[in-house]
């Protein structure tokens, strides 16, 4: 978001109950910036919907960290507000705990 307004935001492919195959989470514990250094990393965690086999939410497909540079970034500030935390599974029943949130920027 930025001053309140959504930049980015994905649509979600569903079955015909209205499911949602993709549950994709921004991890608020792996995303953060580095004022100093004008890097911003970020995780994204994509989890199948339609796979139950070890509970709900489902399975963790992907798992995607990156970082990236913004130049010359001297104003404004980074919220990263919480939207709750979630509990998914790996392929191997080990339990993934996501701590889901938006990101948002205010300028000055």
């Amino acid at each position: 978001m930025v001053n309140g307004t959504p930049i980015f935001q994905l649509e979600q492919m569903t079955n015909r109950d209205g499911a949602v195959k993709w549950n994709i989470y921004i991890d608020k514990n792996n995303t953060y910036f580095e004022e100093d250094s004008g890097i911003f990393h970020y995780k994204f965690i994509l989890v199948d919907g339609y796979n139950y086999e070890f509970g709900h939410p489902g399975t963790v497909q992907l798992e995607y960290e990156g970082a990236f540079w913004i130049p010359h970034f001297n104003q404004g500030t980074f919220t990263f507000e919480s939207n709750g935390n979630v509990t998914a599974h790996y392929n191997d029943g080990e339990i993934c705990s996501i701590t889901n949130c938006k990101i948002i920027y205010t300028a000055d």
